[in-house]
């Protein structure tokens, strides 16, 4: 399974995001590209990185497949209230 994280905002990749299909775990290179060897079946996706929220979705992996995570920046808290 590949999976490639880049930012939804910017289109660039996003490196060192960890990516976990439980109970796979692995890391994007600098292209933003991660892969994991899985067993067929039907997985949780979570794709996270520091100062981005959190992408999740569900995978189902028969074959060799390939998920584009788009990652937004969180939002800051406005505190000038």
């Amino acid at each position: 399974m590949t999976v490639e994280v880049i930012d939804k905002d910017t289109k660039t990749p996003i490196k060192n995001a960890d990516v976990l299909l439980h109970p796979y775990r692995g890391y994007t290179d600098e292209r933003g590209m991660a892969r994991l060897m899985v067993p067929k079946g039907e997985y949780e996706l979570y794709v996270s990185k520091n100062e981005y929220e959190t992408f999740q979705t569900t995978v189902k992996v028969a074959s060799d497949v390939a998920v584009k995570a788009e990652l937004l920046v969180t939002p800051v808290p406005d505190d000038s209230g």
